[in-house]
């Protein structure tokens, strides 16, 4: 679950395919570029300090699941949208369950992983969820350039299909790309509750604290 996840952020996420994305949709308008990605670190902030006063769903599964079906929802929004106002409020929202996802998920890891081993865990755990990045920055590019941003171009084959939704012209394949990992993300968030041993794994593995005291 963290890898896919990692996987289809990191497809979607990844400042480089966001970038070229907002840029040709905007017409190479970097203040346009610039009040986007601030609207993003501002929802990151705020999603951090209502954390901070909330701290978060008691069962930690449900901020991880629930956040990522959020986030990638907000980004489904993000991908289908065409104006400046509307990209301000979609990205805002979108960064704003990163907080809860990411300690949701960091306190399931050091619940479960004992602490005599948990250095060695989360450096193999960084490393598997940081490589999915360089796959991203070659995919999207090669899909975007390739595949989807030629489709959607004035006699393109997705254009008849999808250009009602997304345009046609610069930017549209890229946004029809972005979208398309965002559904993805949903779907796996989504998946996520219906997997027994994902949705209840705070309670089929003990507390590693709690298995220490037992023995």
């Amino acid at each position: 679950m963290n890898h896919l996840q990692a996987t289809i952020g990191n497809l979607i996420f990844t400042r480089t395919p966001t970038a070229l994305m907002i840029l040709a949709r905007s017409g190479n308008n970097t203040a346009i570029f610039a009040s986007v990605h601030a609207a993003t670190a501002i929802g990151g902030t705020i999603g951090g300090i209502l954390l901070s006063i909330w701290g978060g769903f008691q069962r930690r599964i449900h901020g991880l699941l629930l956040g990522t079906i959020l986030t990638f929802t907000s980004a489904i929004a993000f991908g289908l949208s065409n104006s400046t106002p509307l990209w301000l409020i979609t990205t805002f929202f979108a960064a704003l369950f990163w907080p809860i996802i990411g300690s949701s998920e960091q306190s399931i890891w050091l619940a479960k992983i004992p602490s005599q081993i948990q250095g060695r865990v989360f450096a193999a755990r960084f490393l598997m969820t940081q490589m999915p990045v360089l796959i991203a920055l070659g995919v999207t590019g090669i899909l975007a350039d390739r595949v989807f941003e030629p489709a959607m171009m004035l006699g393109g084959s997705l254009a008849p299909l999808l250009g009602g939704l997304f345009g046609t012209g610069l930017g549209s394949g890229m946004a029809v790309q972005y979208t398309l990992f965002a559904i993805f993300g949903v779907i796996l968030g989504l998946s996520g509750y219906a997997v027994h041993q994902l949705r209840d794994i705070e309670t089929i593995l003990p507390d590693a604290d709690l298995e220490v005291i037992s023995k």
